[in-house]
């Protein structure tokens, strides 16, 4: 299971009205292939949230639904889940604010919201600008005002570009172990009445999102949870990965066959090269002269796995030891190559 199989297939976790307790307990331990952090902190004065998209519809009153269920008042803190593999890199899975940090959640259900002045019912939100937003209902009120009156003074400009890409990136500062993750997510004050928003990009960015009031076994609410990637999809697509390969990323292939979309034609393998992450492998259409791979600009380093991707066969073959190689035969299929070649 490749990146774009994972999205596609997240897009159906994303329609879910249910959410499964122990998938989001998962992401919330800290493990080798997960880790959570509490990022931020949102007030609540009278206990109602908003959540959505901040650059797109939070801003604007008509599109700003209010969750009907309402928490006791306070500041609650913000926690992020992580996720990190070799298929998807670091992705922000689920984020939630936590209520009650003694308590669990035990079962989940779909947060319904409404438009102030309307009777209209709704679930979930769209995140047109891949990023999502905590906040209270009075401070949405005045993240309005704001976000009207900055575009009234930068009509050419999105509030996402020209204000808030320096709000992401300093956040950088109070979150050095997350470098990777510049411009992901921050805490800020709104300004006139001092509302604290939490912004955060959207797993797979944009998309359709809900958001689950999570109940804990005494019934009560201990969480707000928006869940934005099915990290079972990313458990088993890291486990395909592996199997394909699970040594150093990096081989070398002709042009022929990195750029130009050839298939591979000839492997084999030589002793790596110890300056960077060398697999040993070398793969060629087949057809090169000897002119062609005498020029190095013909040559290119790249993964192994967007090789193995584009030609299956080879995976069997990758365990081979240094000083292997394989030719595909007249019957397409790969046969030892007891000769010795030169690159």
């Amino acid at each position: 299971m490749n990146l774009q199989e994972v999205f596609e297939e997240n897009l159906k976790f994303l329609t879910r009205s249910t959410l499964d307790p122990d998938i989001i307990k998962k992401q919330f331990v800290q493990t080798e292939n997960y880790f959570m952090q509490t990022v931020g902190y949102v007030d609540l004065p009278s206990g109602q949230i908003a959540v959505g998209d901040p650059f797109e519809y939070l801003y604007q009153k008509d599109l700003c639904p209010l969750m009907i269920l309402r928490v006791r008042p306070g500041i609650y803190p913000v926690q992020l889940s992580f996720s990190k593999s070799s298929v998807a890199g670091i992705r922000i899975c689920t984020a939630r604010i936590k209520f009650n940090q003694m308590e669990d959640a035990v079962y989940y259900e779909i947060a319904g919201e409404y438009f102030e002045g309307s009777d209209a019912y709704v679930t979930g939100f769209p995140a047109s600008s891949g990023m999502m937003a905590f906040i209270s209902a009075e401070g949405a009120t005045d993240y309005r005002r704001f976000a009207l009156n900055w575009y009234r003074a930068n009509p050419d400009t999105s509030l996402k570009d020209g204000y808030f890409v320096d709000v992401l990136e300093e956040s950088v500062e109070k979150f050095p172990q997350y470098k990777k993750m510049k411009g992901d997510f921050a805490e800020w004050t709104v300004p006139y009445n001092a509302h604290k928003m939490f912004i955060t990009t959207t797993g797979f960015g944009r998309g359709f999102y809900n958001a689950f009031w999570g109940f804990d076994a005494n019934g009560e609410i201990c969480e707000l949870t928006v869940p934005m990637i099915d990290t079972e999809l990313i458990d088993h697509a890291e486990a395909d990965y592996m199997r394909v390969w699970d040594g150093a990323e990096l081989c070398l292939a002709t042009r022929r066959i990195a750029e130009e979309g050839c298939n591979v034609g000839y492997m084999y393998r030589e002793e790596p090269d110890t300056s960077f992450p060398d697999s040993g492998w070398r793969f060629l259409e087949g057809n090169e002269d000897s002119e062609y791979l005498d020029d190095p600009d013909n040559s290119t380093m790249i993964s192994i796995h967007e090789i193995a991707s584009n030609n299956p066969l080879v995976i069997p073959l990758l365990h081979s030891p240094c000083g292997t190689a394989f030719f595909k035969n007249i019957y397409g299929e790969f046969a030892e190559d007891m000769a010795d070649m030169d690159w």
